[in-house]
Formats: C-alpha cells, sequence, structure tokens
C-alpha cells in the first residue's frame, strides 16, 4: 500500500506541474504581443454579421 500512495503523490504533483506549464504557456501566447492583432480578430468574429 505505501508503493501505491508514493505513485499517487508522485503523479499528483507531476500533473499539477503539468496543469501550470500549459497555463502559463497559453499566457504567453495570449499577451505576446506579436499575436495580439490575431487574437483581437478572432474576438470580434462574434460580433462580426457576415459570417
Amino acid at each position: 500500500m505505501e508503493y501505491h500512495e508514493q505513485l499517487m503523490h508522485w503523479l499528483e504533483t507531476r500533473i499539477l506541474l503539468a496543469a501550470m506549464a500549459v497555463f502559463v504557456a497559453l499566457l504567453i501566447v495570449v499577451y505576446w504581443p506579436r499575436n495580439k492583432k490575431k487574437i483581437e480578430r478572432h474576438g470580434l468574429i462574434p460580433l462580426n454579421e457576415d459570417h
């Protein structure tokens, strides 16, 4: 049972770190200055009537 608990703790830690890395990567992509116009254009899609 001890091995199972250690494995679960190890997995929980790694999954948390992976989720944090994905979140940080997403923030970097969204707030990168080069992507600003493209993201703003995509954000306006629901407001356009011509689609």
